[in-house]
């Protein structure tokens, strides 16, 4: 991407990484200090802002603008599928894929529920190259011939109950059928039928259009929970966003999954409505939130994931001056503000006589893999070509004068045997999924990354 570029002009894409950009890998928590939330409060204790009741449900619809004098507009991949279209008896859909997941997989299992059960997995990958032994992981295979392409089929060991068929419908996508105890005649008819459409590219909205007012949202909220509450706050935003806040409420003892709502499946960047419910008539009714379809002011879902995430959740309705969000570029819907990706973060590293600063940089897939290729694994399951927004978290422990850090930290795992280094500083380099930590200075190439959604006040946190 060349970075003279006015970004007005940019094209920006990929809701893969865009959808999971607040949830850092776990390592991250050790090494730059971000902690889990200590404690969670009462929905009723949330810090919202409560709307003034409505003396009239006003459903008359209004357009919304935002003032900020740069824009940063963008694109995702919309949702593409891979199925079936013939299975052996017996075999049924392991479970909806996720629509807007990209690039599609789906898995199709006999006897359901059981835990060794036989079962038929579709996966697709971002492969530009040509199809090669490596692709099926054991390194050699048996030519055959796919649709009409040229395609590999490897069984065997080192994992003699798996029959794998390997094939490229197109040259940037490499598309998998994989039978786990079944037989081989049965993998390579499944693939010779099986119907894979690429992901599209779909074009994020960058402000609302016509949406209904907000307390045409809180009515219709209240409605559907069927009570009555003394305070509603409403706040728009996106599906995209509110699940990748309120996700950081979540811990893994609560072994809560937030599914995303079948109507903004296949467009969860689309704007919608989130209105927060509290003080309830009726004692034995819990705080809620309800989202709603911000231009039909349809309730799509509502849930119930306590903690102070709603507060941190921007509110892209909200007239002011400059940009909602915390920078001074408008971001388009769909795509994490910079409080939301900020949010939450501890008061340092978990080492003494040290300090913790921490940048956080929007940037784009292929400017962050040309700074650090390790980064994406290979870019399998993001495409590195498309110009993709991502948010970058870069963070440096340095020790106090006259101290040193071992590193890598003891959060990293590392072969038996090894002595870390003493070192006066560390870093480390993440993006959802993915995690890099270095012993020294932060290299120049991330260091340079250009941020397109400059803060409106310091770049960095320090604690």
């Amino acid at each position: 991407m060349n970075p003279e570029r006015n970004d007005a002009a940019l094209r920006l894409t990929g809701m893969n990484t865009l959808a999971s950009a607040a949830i850092r890998p776990a390592a991250i928590a050790g090494l730059a200090g971000l902690a889990t939330l200590a404690s969670v409060t009462a929905l009723i204790a949330w810090g919202a802002t409560p709307a003034h009741r409505a003396t009239s449900r006003d459903s008359r619809q209004r357009t919304v603008t935002l003032p900020c004098t740069t824009t940063v507009h963008g694109v995702v991949e919309g949702p593409g599928s891979l199925t079936a279209t013939w299975l052996p008896s017996g075999y049924h859909l392991e479970r909806e894929p996720e629509p807007s997941s990209a690039p599609p997989t789906s898995t199709y299992m006999k006897a359901a529920g059981q835990p060794d059960a036989p079962r038929i997995m579709l996966s697709s990958s971002h492969q530009a190259g040509p199809l090669t032994g490596a692709d099926g992981g054991a390194g050699t295979g048996t030519p055959v011939r796919i649709q009409g392409h040229e395609g590999l089929i490897e069984n065997g060991p080192p994992a003699p109950q798996l029959v794998g068929v390997y094939w490229k419908p197109s040259k940037t996508y490499l598309v998998s059928v994989v039978g786990y105890r079944v037989s081989r005649t049965i993998v390579v008819r499944v693939a010779q039928h099986a119907r894979f459409a690429g992901p599209s590219i779909m074009t994020l909205p960058v402000t609302p259009g016509r949406i209904v007012a907000s307390q045409a949202a809180i009515a219709a909220a209240e409605r559907a929970t069927g009570a009555h509450w003394r305070h509603a706050a409403a706040k728009l935003t996106s599906w995209t966003e509110v699940a990748a806040v309120a996700m950081r409420a979540l811990t893994p003892r609560t072994q809560q999954i937030l599914a995303t709502p079948p109507g903004l499946a296949a467009s969860p960047w689309r704007p919608v409505w989130v209105v927060l419910l509290t003080g309830p008539a009726a004692a034995a009714a819990a705080p809620t939130v309800v989202v709603l379809d911000a231009a039909s002011g349809q309730v799509e879902d509502s849930i119930h994931v306590r903690g102070p995430w709603f507060a941190a959740l921007t509110d892209r309705g909200q007239a002011s001056r400059g940009c909602p969000g915390g920078s001074r570029a408008r971001l388009p819907f769909g795509v994490l503000t910079r409080d939301e990706d900020e949010y939450p973060f501890d008061s340092g590293p978990l080492v003494s006589h040290a300090k913790w600063y921490a940048q956080y940089v929007l940037s784009t897939v292929p400017a962050v893999n040309t700074a650090d290729p390790g980064l994406y694994g290979g870019c399998i399951q993001v495409n590195c070509s498309i110009d993709q927004l991502v948010w970058v978290t870069i963070a440096t422990v340095r020790a106090d004068p006259g101290t040193t850090l071992a590193c890598p930290p003891g959060s990293v795992s590392v072969p038996g045997g090894y002595k870390p280094k003493q070192v006066k500083e560390y870093y480390s380099v993440s993006v959802p999924d993915s995690v890099h930590v270095g012993c020294g200075p932060v290299p120049a190439p991330i260091a340079a990354l250009r941020d397109l959604a400059p803060p409106a006040s310091s770049s960095a946190r320090e604690n």
